[in-house]
């Protein structure tokens, strides 16, 4: 654990994204806050695996959901989007 300590979170945001692009599983988007928190109050825990819970679910949220507008977006009705064309 010691020898490479980017290695959860990497995997944990890469979960996520997976997770976002073959299964278009999406978390709710309030739920960063409250893991942010989480992962803040964790490093004052003695021992470390809560924070690396904490650290690695914060990831894999994050991680899902940078693939959420680029896989469903909702663009409103007067939006720049709609009416750009192919065509020159």
């Amino acid at each position: 654990m010691k020898g490479r300590p980017l290695f959860i979170p990497l995997a944990s945001i890469i979960a996520g994204i997976l997770s976002a692009g073959l299964y278009s599983f999406f978390v709710p988007q309030g739920i960063l806050l409250p893991l942010l928190l989480l992962s803040l109050f964790a490093v004052f825990l003695p021992k470390r695996y809560p924070y690396l819970l904490a650290i690695s679910l914060l990831f894999f949220c994050w991680g899902n959901l940078s693939l959420k507008d680029l896989l469903h977006s909702d663009f409103q009705k007067n939006h720049i989007v709609r009416f750009v064309s192919d065509e020159l």
